[in-house]
């Protein structure tokens, strides 16, 4: 199986930059970080809607999705576009289900940074034209994921995010 395909996904799906946000997740190994927190409802509902709309912006590639301003902003959003724009140039799309286990939040001034553990592996790339699935890993490691979400016009919006690692 090529690599590509496993890159494709966990990049494009999780559409994660370090230092692609005015808050920047710490690194996993900073000291004295806060214990994690529970993720709290409005939050985890913000979270959950902003990967509705990521995903549904991939079943067709489509850039300008209405829902994804809903629920990303900023550098975030720019860059899920873009990735949405490279797909779609490609002729690829993506469908599937993305396995979540949020390990908690922690607080960081108005913003909160989501920890997730995401499970790609029953999230595929597949041809637009034919609607075959492209060549790809199959087992796909999940990523711990960091999510920045922060206040704009009253809704929490994803603004940035980073891989953190293997969970």
């Amino acid at each position: 199986m090529r690599l590509r395909g496993l890159s494709l996904v966990v990049l494009s799906c999780l559409a994660l930059t370090a230092g692609c946000s005015d808050h920047t997740p710490r690194s996993p190994g900073e000291a004295a970080s806060p214990p994690l927190r529970p993720v709290s409802d409005d939050v985890k509902r913000a979270y959950m809607a902003y990967w509705t709309a990521w995903l549904k912006a991939n079943r067709t590639s489509n850039p300008h999705e209405p829902s994804l301003a809903e629920h990303a902003a900023g550098r975030q959003l720019d860059l899920l576009r873009a990735n949405l724009a490279a797909a779609r140039q490609r002729k690829e799309v993506a469908k599937g289900t993305v396995g979540h286990r949020l390990e908690g939040m922690e607080l960081d001034g108005d913003a909160r940074r989501v920890v997730d553990c995401v499970d790609l592996d029953k999230w595929f790339v597949y041809d637009a034209v034919t609607d075959k699935p492209i060549e790809q890993l199959i087992d796909k490691p999940s990523q711990v994921g960091v999510f920045i979400l922060t206040r704009q016009g009253g809704s929490w919006r994803v603004t940035g995010s980073q891989v953190a690692g293997e969970c």
